[in-house]
């Protein structure tokens, strides 16, 4: 049975549940006269691993396409039929919902924003807001970072950050970029006023809004299946994900794992093999913007 797990993982590595070559490998334990029931316990972690991975590579460019949650799907269906998954109902559970918010991650930054009510600010005769909720602004001072509380509220016109006594709002003409890093919304701008990083509850929601709000105010919005810079090419995720062994490079976790790169992105890193690593998402959140 180790020689036949060790085929079922290649198999899966490289086509996934499906194929003659998955076939076969169920004929080979009959020919064997295995009992069936012993190789679905057998796959069961395997199975389990091969979900992770399909997640994992699907959110390498940080966008989950339709197509990718079909084939989560079609993944689940596949081996729940040829393994024992019923103990691992809500890791399934939880990677489905994982891959659901993603999705919707996508749609909002393709242009499919939501509308927010702010009935505290006046706002211009055509203008409607997509997105207000509380903040924190962060200015790193000398002495230690100092600390705003206020709101973000985003429109189709401008970005505001309504303080406690201080307040800022920028065209989004002005605005360069928006991204999520390790727990905040940083917003780049060509000015200085109104740019800036905010602590937010939920700062891969705001940062997904907020970019979908700068797409559509520039008309970059990315057409369907379009990639951005973040893409990762699918031979280098196989060969980052092969080489870490599916497992965090930190402290070993196989669940809820990503593709960091060492050298952040914004500060120059390459998406290439030797700058990327699996990490479990604590010990991404962890490591920060550090080198």
């Amino acid at each position: 049975m180790q020689g036949w797990r060790t085929q079922a993982s290649q198999i899966l590595a490289i086509t996934g549940p499906y194929g003659p070559q998955w076939d076969a490998l169920w004929i080979s334990l009959i020919f064997h006269q295995v009992r069936v029931d012993t190789g679905r316990e057998a796959l069961t972690p395997l199975a389990i691993a091969h979900l992770e991975r399909v997640v994992t590579f699907a959110f390498a460019d940080n966008q989950i396409e339709q197509h990718e949650l079909n084939e989560f799907e079609r993944a689940v269906a596949m081996l729940s039929a040829a393994a024992n998954l019923n103990t691992a109902q809500r890791h399934i559970d939880e990677l489905r919902r994982r891959m659901l918010r993603g999705r919707s991650f996508t749609q909002v930054r393709s242009g499919e924003l939501p509308r927010a009510r702010s009935p505290h600010i006046h706002l211009e005769a055509d203008e409607f807001t997509y997105l207000d909720t509380d903040a924190l602004h962060v200015k790193y001072l000398a002495k230690g970072p100092m600390h705003t509380p206020g709101r973000i509220i985003a429109s189709n016109k401008k970005l505001r950050f309504v303080g406690s006594g201080a307040g800022s709002e920028l065209p989004w003409s002005k605005i360069v970029s928006v991204t999520a890093e390790y727990g905040k919304v940083t917003v780049s701008a060509t000015t200085a006023r109104g740019g800036g990083t905010y602590q937010v509850n939920d700062p891969e929601w705001v940062a997904a809004v907020l970019e979908g709000a700068l797409r559509v105010a520039k008309r970059l919005v990315l057409a369907p299946g379009q990639r951005d810079s973040r893409s990762i090419p699918p031979h280098v995720k196989a060969e980052v994900y092969q080489r870490d062994g599916g497992r965090c490079r930190q402290c070993g976790a196989i669940h809820y794992l990503e593709f960091d790169h060492m050298i952040p992105l914004s500060r120059g890193g390459a998406t290439s093999v030797n700058n990327l690593q699996i990490l479990c998402r604590q010990c991404n959140l962890q490591k920060g913007a550090r080198l």
